[in-house]
Parts: structure tokens; sequence; C-alpha cells
């Protein structure tokens, strides 16, 4: 029954929600006053909120229902960290924070849409909870594994939380406090699209100093006559 609540409201809520859109486009054509401006700058940060929900509404959903399945194959994981970097630079430097990303040259057995999710996801959460310092993104080999790293400088995560911080609705209060409440659906997000695909989550944090979320990868070899073998069709 929640599953299907879910589904209803998500696609009810689309429609006005891409109609509000639209609207502030509009709006935001012609000349205005710096009130106006101002106006029209919360109303933006509203409807990215709007949207940010919505879809983590509808990605829960997607997940549950069992239409999310992962198509495995070796990917490069240098681009998809660069494209990462390209997307959240822009919104660092709104907030002032420093973003670094760490070139890598592995190559790991994936889905790359999800693990794309996973990490937008972790991104988001690092950006949103993070005030002073900046974002790190790296990743470190370790025997057959990739661990793939998101660094921050943010709230971090008191130890009573963290064992609850991957559960569905779950927003701690030092998060609520500096981001405002939320759905908490980022990091179940995560957690679960991580399970679908056989990777481990892990989390360290230090309350006030940052926390660093881990994903693990199995590596492959990207030998050009392994790659061949592993793309050619069944």
């Amino acid at each position: 029954a929640k599953t299907r609540f879910l589904a209803s409201a998500s696609h009810d809520l689309r429609q006005p929600l891409q109609s509000m859109a639209l609207l502030h486009r509009l709006l935001s054509k012609p000349k205005r006053s710096t009130e106006g401006q101002r106006l029209a700058s919360l109303l933006d940060q509203t409807l990215v909120s709007m949207t940010a929900m919505l879809d983590s509404m509808l990605d829960v959903n997607r997940i549950e229902t069992g239409i999310v399945q992962p198509e495995m194959r070796p990917v490069p994981i240098a681009p998809l960290l660069q494209r990462m970097a390209e997307e959240f630079g822009p919104q660092c430097d709104l907030k002032h924070l420093k973003l670094r990303w760490v070139p890598c040259t592995a190559w790991v057995q994936t889905d790359p849409q999800l693990l794309e999710q996973i990490l937008r996801n972790l991104l988001s959460n690092a950006l949103k909870f993070t005030r002073d310092g900046g974002i790190l993104l790296g990743c470190h080999r370790r025997g057959a594994l990739l661990t793939v790293q998101v660094y921050d400088t943010g709230v971090g995560i008191p130890e009573a939380e963290r064992g609850s911080i991957f559960e569905s609705y779950h927003q701690g209060e030092s998060a609520a406090a500096v981001a405002g409440k939320g759905l908490g659906l980022g990091l179940s997000i995560v957690k679960r699209l991580a399970e679908l695909m056989g990777h481990s989550v892990a989390v360290q944090s230090t309350p006030d100093k940052g926390s660093v979320f881990t994903i693990s990868l199995p590596l492959v070899d990207a030998r050009p006559e392994t790659l061949a073998k592993d793309l050619a069709p069944a």
C-alpha cells in the first residue's frame, strides 16, 4: 500500500512541479528589482528542493518494486569522477567550498548509471552539510578492490546515529540543524543501490570535523583483449 501510494503521489506531484518550473523561467526573463531577484532566487531554491525530494521518492519506489536492475560491465572510473567534479564544482563555488578530485586509471565492474547516482547522492550530502572547508573525491586500490571515497569537512555524524543513517526517512538532529528537515532518503538510496550491485558502503565520521563515505568496487583488467571479451554480445 505504501509503494502504491508513493507511486501515485509522486506521479501526481510531478506535473504541477514542472508547471511551476516553467512559470519561474518565464518570470525570470524580464528585468526586475533587487527584491524581485531575491524572491525569484528563493523560489528557485524551493523548486530545486521539491524536485530533489520528488526524485528521491520515485527512486525509492523504483527500487522497492524491483524496477531497478543493475547492468554490470567494465567501466573506467576516471570519466565518472570528472563528470561529478564538473557537476558539483559550480555548486561548491556558490558556497565558497573547495572541491578537489583525484584522477584514477582503474577500471571497475559496476553499473555506471547506478554508481553515478550513488556518488551524486554522496556529493549532494557532503555539499548540504558542509559550511566551511571543502570536499574531496578520490579512490585507492586495495587488493582486488577499488575504494571510491567522498571526504567532507562538514558537521559530521555522532557515533550514536551512525548505525541508522542508511535507514529510510532518517535524518539526524545535527544534519537537520544545518540543512533543515528533509525526507532522509539520500543515504538509504545509496545503500540500496550498492546492495543491488554487490558493492559495500561504509562511513567514518568525527562530529564537527567531517565524514568520509567509502564504496568498494571490484577491479577489472582493462587490457584491450579482456575488454573486447567482456563487452562482446551474448
